[in-house]
């Protein structure tokens, strides 16, 4: 949107802003004098990027004041404008959302909601995430996310269903979690792998059959699947399509409990506890070494983005209850705050494995990844690593 655009929607360039653009403006031309000489970088080039960074901040703050005054109409335009500007800025995506949906256009804000709750999900932000997601759906429900941000967010959906305090609520929140596990074979939202594919299959069974078959069909069709698991994934299918009647006085054996992964970060490593820090909520939490049952180390990703995680499988205090998992990893943590004597977090990581292992008295999942191994095992993305190590403790 041009600038005249905005006048015209009842916002004006003033006289502050247009000084604010003339010292960026010169600024940017001094150092555009001694860019020249730098490869790759123009100093044109720089002074366009500057120029435009100058102008970013006014379009935001102008789009809010005109939210303020109730001109939606010039809202809604300026915070279009700001968001093409900087299209990953939570704030900005946030705002537009909001006047977006008070305008009646939810569907034009879709794209950079969609975006934010994907970025939220992937920095482990779960219930930001899915509360936007919802918002999205709610408002656009013909919007798409990805598959991978949507399998982040299944445990804390399935945790809401469990946790239910009514039969309405309970209801509302298996909606939710079944409309995640549809959205994530949808074609358009991408990133589906056989894999989470596998996870859809198992975690809807119980659910809605017809997802479950949907995802067995794309779980089948895959040349790479170990004949092992492509054996019982037809058995269950077949059990789907003719189940057995379920006893009258016993739980449904279908029903596997949620697996509940909090993002951690080490804090201290106490005489009977291990300190640690929250990522999302910034509380701090004591876990004794009595209360850690496993611990699994692991390299997730591929080529320079592979980094080892190292999850801590609490006990559970009644069966079936939801599996909670303490996940700490390599680039989640500043290694020399929690080891001043060491900068490697790969390293200091590997170290608090081993000293765990010998306090907790916890075993090491998988059997690989037992103090004095080299290399843990690798896995492709962390989807995989729950279907192939954790899975089994749900149950």
């Amino acid at each position: 949107m041009s600038r005249a655009r905005a006048v015209d929607t009842g916002t004006r360039w003033g006289g502050e802003d247009r000084g604010a653009l003339r010292e960026g403006l010169q600024a940017a031309w001094e150092r555009g004098r001694g860019a020249v000489a730098r490869r790759g970088s123009p100093w044109k080039q720089r002074l366009a990027g500057l120029a435009a960074e100058v102008q970013r901040r006014p379009l935001l703050r102008q789009g809010l004041a005109a939210a303020e005054r109730g001109n939606a109409d010039a809202a809604f335009a300026l915070l279009r404008e700001a968001t093409e500007l900087r299209p990953d800025h939570a704030r900005t995506a946030l705002a537009y959302w909001e006047v977006a949906v008070e305008c009646e256009r939810a569907e034009a804000a879709a794209a950079p909601m969609a975006r934010l709750v994907q970025r939220e999900a992937s920095a482990g932000a779960k219930r930001a995430a899915i509360d936007h997601w919802m918002a999205l759906m709610t408002q656009a429900p013909a919007s798409v996310v990805d598959a991978v941000s949507l399998a982040r967010m299944l445990p804390e959906l399935k945790t809401r269903m469990v946790a239910a305090r009514d039969a309405d609520e309970r209801e509302r929140a298996r909606a939710w979690l079944v409309s995640a596990l549809r959205q994530c074979l949808d074609p358009r939202a991408g990133g589906l792998t056989p894999g989470l594919a596998l996870r859809v299959f198992e975690e809807s069974r119980a659910l809605e059959p017809e997802v479950a078959r949907r995802a067995a069909r794309i779980v089948l069709d895959s040349p790479d699947l170990h004949e092992t698991k492509r054996s019982r994934v037809e058995a269950l299918l077949a059990a789907l399509d003719d189940p057995a009647p379920p006893a009258a006085d016993l739980p449904d054996p279908s029903f596997l409990p949620p697996l509940v992964v909090i993002e951690v970060a080490p804090v201290e490593l106490a005489e009977r506890a291990l300190l640690l820090l929250e990522t999302e909520s910034a509380q701090r939490t004591r876990v004794d070494f009595r209360a850690i049952e496993a611990i699994s180390m692991a390299e997730i990703g591929t080529g320079q983005d592979a980094a080892l995680v190292v999850d801590l499988v609490l006990q559970r205090s009644r069966r079936r209850a939801p599996r909670r998992v303490l996940r700490m990893r390599e680039s989640g943590f500043d290694a020399t705050a929690f080891d001043p004597g060491s900068a490697d977090a790969r390293q200091t990581l590997r170290s608090l494995q081993a000293a765990l292992l010998e306090r907790a008295g916890a075993r090491a999942l998988p059997d690989a990844s037992g103090p004095g191994v080299e290399a843990p095992p690798h896995f492709s993305d962390i989807e995989g690593y729950e279907s192939e190590v954790l899975e089994s403790l749900r149950r």
